[in-house]
């Protein structure tokens, strides 16, 4: 997605981050609070310290710090790249429209905080078939259970985790159905959609690798092992490959992730459980989330179709241009015929009438026979520039319609670029 961007100078953003909050500047530009925070440390920009706005709110006056010139000029010019006003304008009027009851919805976090999920007697219709796999298929060596289909959207968590996670997609699903939402389960690949527009998604555990700390068993094993080379005079041979463990463990932190799999430069695509949140309490958030990218899906949809509308419209445009300079050309050469020969027989006229008539009465021998087929010739020559040898030639050929089905409204068409568009 091509980013808006927006220069200002370095003096400029420093007086916009004293005279507004960073969290009103920030989504003004259409960037994070600390995207925007960011923006201004690498430009050495000072931002207002905590409280700074409590006392302007209380009529009190803290001291601005001077603005102080930089000798790296280029910090002095300030780009901001913001995502979010490229986006479609429904994409956009929909965040805006989530973010003007953002309040509710940061009452509904806190109320449900300390919330589970309610249980289930039987999974959603539309995720049943992989919550069913789920909860049947084995763990590997690590404990990992994981299914998916072949594009890789499905779910891969501990298998301690699984009917925390196997909640989570029940309770995403029930909540898109109430959105006119519809999650499907393909070929074990998750997806929503509505209409033709499908946004897939996944749900896995994260986990962190470390160093394998070996057990007393591995520890005998591998005592043993070495005992078993010394008496065969192999231990000058050994390199460490045998050894009776890994070299590191891939440890599940039993924190879950939600993330949808589409390309949105500017929309968020993951949630996952942080240290005052978890993946229960943003599952409405989640299903906002994904209304957004399938909002977006559709409207890039939409734009391809009326770019290949168009562009299908362009191609038919200038194939009715190359039958039109065809057609021209078919009339030039029809034209140049008759002209050609018009212009041979004035020239044979010409020649006659310029004869002396007494040398053309009672010329004889080979002159006598040129005046002759010239005289011929001069007689052919104008049968074939007649009226009817003319209607003759344009008979079953459409060089002149009555109406014209070649004709473009619009004129001409550009011609196309270097790579032929």
């Amino acid at each position: 997605m091509p980013k808006k961007t927006q220069t200002l100078s370095r003096r400029e953003l420093f007086d916009l981050v004293w005279s507004t909050q960073v969290t009103k500047l920030a989504g003004d530009f259409g960037m994070s609070d600390r995207g925007f925070s960011k923006l201004c440390t690498r430009h050495k920009v000072p931002t207002p310290p905590r409280g700074y706005w409590a006392k302007i709110e209380a009529g009190g006056e803290p001291q601005i710090p001077p603005f102080l010139e930089l000798r790296n000029r280029s910090l002095d010019v300030v780009q901001i790249n913001s995502a979010f006003h490229a986006l479609p304008s429904d994409v956009r009027n929909a965040i805006e429209a989530k973010i003007s009851v953002r309040s509710e919805a940061v009452k509904r976090k806190t109320a449900r905080a300390s919330e589970t999920l309610p249980t289930f007697d039987k999974p959603h219709r539309s995720v049943s078939s992989i919550i069913r796999k789920v909860r049947q298929s084995k763990p590997d060596d690590d404990g990992r259970v994981a299914v998916m289909g072949p594009r890789k959207h499905g779910m891969s968590v501990h298998f301690t985790s699984v009917e925390r996670a196997v909640s989570i997609l029940d309770a995403i699903s029930r909540i898109a159905e109430e959105r006119g939402l519809e999650v499907a389960c393909d070929e074990m690949d998750l997806s929503v959609s509505l209409g033709q527009d499908k946004v897939p998604f996944g749900l896995t555990e994260k986990t962190k690798r470390e160093k394998h700390v070996p057990t007393p068993d591995e520890l005998a094993e591998e005592e043993r092992r070495k005992a078993r080379l010394r008496r065969n005079d192999w231990d000058s041979f050994d390199f460490g490959f045998g050894r009776p463990w890994p070299g590191h463990d891939t440890i599940f932190t039993g924190q879950i992730s939600f993330g949808a799999d589409v390309w949105a430069d500017g929309l968020r695509k993951t949630w996952s459980d942080g240290k005052t949140q978890s993946v229960e309490m943003l599952i409405p958030d989640i299903v906002d989330g994904l209304e957004l990218l399938i909002l977006h899906v559709k409207a890039r949809r939409e734009e391809s179709e009326e770019r290949a509308r168009k562009d299908e419209i362009l191609r038919h445009r200038r194939h009715l241009a190359k039958l039109r300079s065809d057609r021209e050309d078919a009339r030039v050469s029809l034209m140049r015929e008759p002209v050609d020969l018009r212009r041979e027989a004035n020239d044979i006229r010409n020649w006659l009438d310029d004869m002396p008539e007494e040398t053309r009465a009672n010329a004889t021998g080979n002159l006598g026979r040129m005046i002759d087929w010239a005289e011929a010739r001069l007689a052919d020559l104008v049968s074939k520039t007649t009226v009817g040898a003319a209607e003759a030639k344009l008979e079953g050929r459409e060089l002149f319609p009555e109406n014209d089905e070649l004709e473009d409204p619009q004129g001409e068409p550009p011609p196309p670029g270097p790579y032929g568009w």
